[in-house]
């Protein structure tokens, strides 16, 4: 794993890691919601007297959505440690479980040193089996026993159960600056409210009916359609399934000005979400349709959710030859309300790194939003709409920017996650040699490829450093045993000259 990475690239990156092992190329039974770090953050909360709770110091709750096979979806909950590493995760059943290794190194010693200083340590025992769970009451992530999740389970009157046992637990502490958890539960249910009274109002003031909508909050949609500036903006799918922008204006719903030709239409395209996200496995299903007046190559669409909510899709026109017309538009992610935490594009719509907005900002005069990108045809639509057609395309935008050293960058980064992937430790800093043969066998395969760096090519390079790696460790080995033979060769030239040299000194 790259060190210079951010505690929370780590955990994502790990995040990233476990969904495609559980789910490979096929569709995603998880969402993660949120990630907020703590000071402080009980897992484990006392019932008798002589016990205490185990609190966990500067970590990271990681909230998700998990659909099991029945279909029934739940809360899950994973913390990770400072160094990204994670610490424990919530079953299926709602019970915490254990990193085997991370128990042992970090938390068995905690739990012995409480024992031994006369507390028992509570739902906790010292083979590492834990019996407590994650239960979110009044906009708190908390932690209750067992005995709490029964009365929970059982109980009539949950909510006045909730607030009881609110107050028995011990409260989470946040780190600051970020967002408190309360603050954040308690925006979610507004904007919630706020999406069932306009989707009310636009079906009693402009006559169709609304199946799902989400407020848009994207920088590159606003700089393509300019008209939509300074107002709140709402994407609507109609239960006909057609597209419908909607503003609200001194709290009167309103059809959105610049769009036009809503329909029906029905697709399937591979979705670009953001620079690092891998494309092979974004393929979904389009529902409805709708055109911005002020460009003849672009059209909006909408996916649906995982669990009943819609996204907006921003597809622009590929006139490439022998295309499908599955792959006729490129496309890409509309930020929104319903945008999941690990899909925000968090690199801002004016970062000159950013290739994805370069890529689909159409007001913009970059190379990458013209068509062939720079003069080596590298970037810009052609070459990914052609990345698009080519399936499986186990690359990434960054593989496909307009400028080399940007693919160079995102190369050699390919290169070390695969590694990291692969269990092996791939540190260009800390091997100045590894970097020099890195950086030039990159080099060598970006300036002669035709299409982007794929995870294929990264483990090619991989294997080649690997086998370098292992030829001058063997040569190493080699000389060490030459030099330890002479060494040895030379302490017995030694002993035979010392011994003739006293036997001649006896005559």
């Amino acid at each position: 794993m790259n060190e210079n990475m951010s505690i929370k690239d780590k955990i994502v990156q790990t995040i990233q890691a476990e969904f495609t092992a559980r789910y490979g190329d096929g569709k995603r039974k998880e969402v993660v919601r949120s990630m907020q770090k703590y000071k402080s953050l009980p897992i484990t909360d006392a019932s008798k007297e002589n016990e205490v709770g185990f609190v966990l110091q500067e970590v990271f709750l990681v909230s998700k959505l998990k659909e099991l096979p029945n279909g029934e979806v739940i809360p899950v909950y994973e913390v990770f440690g400072e160094n990204g590493a994670k610490i424990l995760e919530t079953q299926d059943d709602g019970l915490m479980k254990f990193d085997r290794e991370i128990f042992e190194e970090m938390i068995k010693d905690k739990i012995a040193a409480i024992q031994a200083s006369g507390y028992d340590v509570a739902s906790i025992t010292l083979d590492g089996k834990i019996e407590s769970f994650f239960e979110m009451i009044n906009g708190k992530v908390i932690a209750i026993n067992k005995e709490q999740k029964a009365r929970l389970d059982k109980g009539a009157d949950k909510e006045a159960l909730r607030e009881r046992i609110d107050g028995e637990t011990a409260n989470p502490e946040l780190d600051e600056p970020e967002e408190k958890e309360p603050e954040k539960e308690q925006e979610k249910k507004q904007k919630e409210q706020d999406e069932r009274k306009i989707a009310e109002q636009v079906s009693q003031e402009l006559g169709f009916t609304i199946h799902q909508m989400t407020k848009i909050d994207d920088p590159i949609f606003r700089m393509n359609n300019p008209q939509t500036r300074g107002a709140d903006l709402y994407v609507a799918l109609t239960h006909d399934d057609q597209v419908k922008f909607i503003t609200m204006e001194d709290g009167v719903p309103k059809e959105a000005e610049g769009f036009q030709n809503s329909g029906r239409a029905s697709g399937r395209t591979t979705k670009v979400i953001n620079d690092l996200d891998m494309l092979d496995d974004n393929e979904i299903n389009t529902y409805g349709e709708i055109y911005p007046t002020g460009h003849d190559n672009m059209r909006y669409t909408i996916e649906k959710g995982q669990y009943g909510d819609i996204k907006l899709v921003e597809q622009i026109r590929y006139d490439g030859t022998k295309m499908s017309k599955t792959d006729a538009w490129i496309s890409r992610e509309v930020q929104s309300d319903h945008t999941n935490y690990l899909d925000i594009n968090r690199e801002g719509a004016e970062n000159s790194d950013n290739i994805t907005a370069r890529t689909f900002n159409q007001a913009s005069q970059n190379t990458d939003a013209n068509k062939y990108g720079h003069s080596n045809n590298q970037g810009g639509l052609s070459e990914v709409g052609q990345a698009m057609k080519d399936k499986p395309t186990n690359t990434n935008m960054e593989s496909l920017a307009a400028d080399t050293n940007n693919r160079y960058d995102a190369a050699k980064k390919m290169v070390v996650d695969v590694a990291y992937k692969q269990g092996y430790s791939l540190d260009p800093d800390a091997d100045p040699d590894t970097s020099k043969l890195l950086d030039k066998r990159v080099r060598d395969m970006v300036d002669n490829m035709n299409g982007p760096f794929t995870e294929d090519t990264a483990n090619a390079v991989l294997m080649e450093i690997q086998m370098e790696q292992r030829t001058k460790d063997s040569q190493k080995q080699a000389q060490d045993e030459q030099e330890k033979q002479d060494k040895e060769d030379e302490q017995g030239r030694s002993r035979l000259e010392e011994e003739y040299q006293r036997k001649m000194g006896k005559r």
